[in-house]
């Protein structure tokens, strides 16, 4: 192999960076099994990188005439950047985590209380038999969202407790609210559990809508109750509340 020019060098490395820090990025966030493997993540941070390393790597390895190889090397750092700008724009990647278990409550608390808007508390929980928390976060390029949501389970007496408890802590909207294009109805049902709003703009709710919201859900069948907690400062409207719940509430990978 000849030997590469100090250009050539310098713009082979500066191509190899960002392709190589997409891929360090893809597996940091894989491999401790919080990534959900779509695949939009898989190709933007995972093949993608991993071909244009290949491609750098083949580029170096070959013998080519000097004044040739010094174009391929452009045309491969150009390819590089491009790359890049594309993984940027296509870089969509969810993360989901759960626990259950005794510390599902603190870790839920916790991880709300980051967000700086406290949501209501939760009331006194009873007795569950199960409790479960689950996070979901959606990343686009700088816009992110985050739910947080708490599901417990309970017998048939202490479950019909807790609802009551529902209606004595909260207030729940009763009208339509406003949701950009259109209008968004205070109650929704997927599958069997019902979703209710949280009402907001008032002490101590700290919400405002749609951009901090709480949903509370029953399901009187698994005797459930469940709290969801939404955060997307760049939100605009919910056109499609199931399509909400399911994609970025990450209700799909709950249930």
């Amino acid at each position: 192999m000849k030997k590469l020019t100090h250009g050539q060098k310098i713009g082979l490395a500066f191509a190899w960076l960002l392709p190589a820090l997409w891929l360090g990025m893809g597996l940091l966030l894989w491999l401790p099994g919080k990534a959900v493997l779509t695949g939009s993540y898989a190709v933007t941070f995972l093949l993608l990188p991993t071909l244009t390393l290949a491609v750098l790597y083949w580029t170096i390895r070959r013998t080519w005439h000097p004044g040739w190889r010094g174009l391929l090397c452009a045309a491969v750092l150009a390819m590089a950047v491009f790359v890049g700008f594309l993984m940027m724009f296509m870089g969509h990647y969810s993360r989901y985590e759960h626990i259950v278990g005794e510390n599902a409550l603190a870790r839920y608390e916790a991880d709300v209380r980051e967000t700086h808007r406290l949501p209501p508390e939760v009331p006194d929980l009873g007795k569950p038999e199960r409790t479960e928390y689950h996070r979901f976060n959606n990343n686009v390029l700088i816009f992110y969202s985050d739910c947080y949501t708490l599901i417990c389970t309970y017998s048939p007496e202490d479950y019909a407790e807790q609802v009551a408890a529902l209606e004595e802590q909260y207030i729940f909207h009763t009208e339509p609210l406003d949701a950009g294009d259109g209008e968004l109805e205070p109650l929704y049902t997927l599958d069997a559990y019902e979703f209710r709003f949280l009402k907001m703009g008032t002490e101590p709710y700290h919400l405002y809508f749609p951009h901090y919201m709480v949903l509370v859900g029953t399901n009187d069948e698994t005797k459930e109750i469940v709290w969801s907690y939404f955060v997307d400062t760049d939100l605009d409207d919910i056109s499609d509340p199931e399509e909400f719940l399911l994609e970025d509430c990450g209700w799909k990978y709950i249930r």
